[in-house]
């Protein structure tokens, strides 16, 4: 497994849960049905699997949108004298979630953030612009 590509969310299980490499490749392996060398689709909706697997608790960031009817992430700001609504860059979500371990999604990536410290691949830790489209914490049950 230490020669894989394309293992970002075994990157991200092994670091959010706690767990070695090996087991979280072994598990998205098994259930996740993962390729060897190909990324995982669809690894939002397999949340649950995770929580039951490694007996966590796992909660989803964000507020109900009737528009997309789906969470978003979303910060308000002051821009100009003006509130706005935007996402969430990697830096101005560990500014407003310091502590605590996450499970981040951005475009066809994923990567875990734990008390303000990024654990992902080396572009996840220099690139703190990337948009973040969706978080869940993960805590003990």
């Amino acid at each position: 497994a230490a020669m894989e590509r394309n293992d970002c969310v075994v990157r991200a299980i092994s670091s959010g849960f706690d767990v070695s490499y090996d087991k979280a490749h072994e598990f998205v392996k098994n259930i996740f049905k993962r390729k060897d060398n190909k990324g995982v689709p669809g690894t939002i909706m397999k949340m649950r699997a995770l929580s039951e697997a490694f007996g966590k608790k796992i909660t989803e960031l964000g507020e109900y949108s009737e528009i997309l009817k789906s969470k978003q992430l979303i910060q308000r700001y002051r821009m100009h004298g003006k509130w706005k609504e935007g996402g969430f860059t990697t830096i101005s979500f560990i500014k407003k979630y310091p502590k605590g371990t996450y499970f981040i999604f951005v475009r066809r990536h994923a990567f875990v953030i734990k008390d303000g410290i990024i654990f992902g691949n080396e572009d996840d830790i220099t690139s703190r612009r990337k948009r973040i489209k969706q978080a869940f914490k993960i805590e003990s049950e």
